[in-house]
């Protein structure tokens, strides 16, 4: 018999929030997730330093997304601490079928950790490179293109936004991706990647960009920081990642350079990990995009099921002292538990353990024990 048609307007079967369809093709979807933490860090450093054992909403995000065929749009929005913070706020447009123009607000092209949603990554917190090298989203226009394994991004960016008020900071980056094995039937994938930004500060007084990293908490202080110095920086990294059946491994090495009026340095940072789902799962991972992506459960609560069970390590190092730029030095270990009762729902447990060299407070060590719980729609 002929395929039926599909029916018009909300589509009921969805899983997420609701869809809708209107006209031939036109669809609108509306967005969001909130995940909520707990924290408990006990810190030893030469310099008196209070632990931390608090509770915060770490993300409420909500918006809306349209897909009118070769025009996308999305918009996505924080509300926590009292704030309105922009996130993906962009429009897509398609000239073709390899090419995609971008313009907006959203992340700079690097790094495989920071390309990949935190709805999907495998700890709570991202790799030190990200956050420490301030990868960020941007005001910007980018052209993106790529094929079934590969992606190839390069942008333009202008300021961070906080709230709504751009900085004075601007960037070009790019990255590519190669994922020269991708077999979905054997559950198998190889991705390879590079990236690269150069940032200045556009201010008056210039040298305002400074580098510090926390110990993989978002409830604790950063234990490793330089003072503003730099006016220009120059990013490079490079990616790699494999999975296989139940075992996936990833791992990134970063190196800032960073030029001032009065001091140059060069940065490094790098982490590796793995994880293993003892519920038989593989990790998703979409060649097309060089991103992870959602885990679905073979056996999700509701349909007979406890949902997918996932055992993860890393090993992470930030160097943030260079001449006569001290920053300090942060190795870290953490050990990860995550449950996923259904596909869209994740409760994380993280267990951290920080070495801290040269840092603000001295040398010292901070163990962090982490726990969220986490919606999308």
């Amino acid at each position: 018999a002929a395929a039926q048609p599909a029916d018009k307007g909300y589509n009921p079967l969805y899983d997420g929030a609701p869809e809708w369809t209107v006209g031939e093709d036109i669809t609108f979807k509306l967005r969001g997730r909130a995940y909520y933490d707990y924290a408990n860090i006990d810190n030893d450093f030469a310099s008196p330093v209070p632990g931390v054992t608090d509770t915060e909403t770490r993300t409420l995000r909500l918006g809306a997304e349209v897909d009118a065929g070769a025009v996308k749009m999305k918009a996505e929005f924080d509300f926590i601490d009292d704030k309105v913070q922009p996130k993906d706020v962009l429009v897509q447009f398609k000239p073709g079928d390899r090419v995609t123009i971008q313009a907006g607000h959203y992340k700079e092209h690097a790094s495989l950790d920071e390309q990949t949603s935190s709805r999907f990554t495998t700890f709570m917190e991202r790799g030190s490179l990200t956050d420490a090298f301030s990868i960020d989203r941007r005001i910007g226009v980018s052209v993106l293109t790529g094929g079934d394994n590969w992606t190839w991004s390069t942008g333009l960016h202008g300021g961070v936004m906080d709230e709504f008020d751009l900085d004075d900071t601007w960037s070009v980056s790019s990255r590519a991706t190669f994922a020269p094995v991708a077999d979905k039937e054997a559950q198998t994938f190889v991705h390879l990647g590079a990236f690269g930004r150069y940032r200045s500060d556009s201010s008056i007084n210039g040298d305002s960009l400074r580098y510090r990293q926390r110990p993989l908490a978002h409830l604790a202080d950063r234990y490793v920081a330089t003072p503003r110095f730099a006016d220009t920086d120059f990013l490079t990294g490079v990616e790699a990642a494999a999975v296989r059946g139940p075992l996936h491994v990833q791992a990134e090495a970063a190196r800032q350079s960073a030029d001032g009026a009065a001091a140059d340095a060069d940065f490094n940072s790098a982490y590796i990990q793995a994880g293993w789902f003892l519920t038989g799962e593989s990790r998703a991972y979409k060649p097309g995009k060089g991103a992870f992506d959602r885990t679905k459960p073979l056996r999700a609560i509701g349909r007979g099921g406890f949902g997918a069970v996932e055992l993860a390590a890393r090993f992470d190092t930030v160097d943030l002292t260079d001449g006569p730029v001290t920053g300090g030095q942060q190795d870290s270990l953490t050990l990860g538990v995550n449950w996923y009762p259904t596909a869209r729902v994740r409760f994380m447990a993280n267990y951290v353990a920080a070495d801290i060299d040269d840092g603000p407070f001295g040398d010292g060590d901070s163990e962090v024990v982490q726990l969220r719980a986490q919606i999308d729609w």
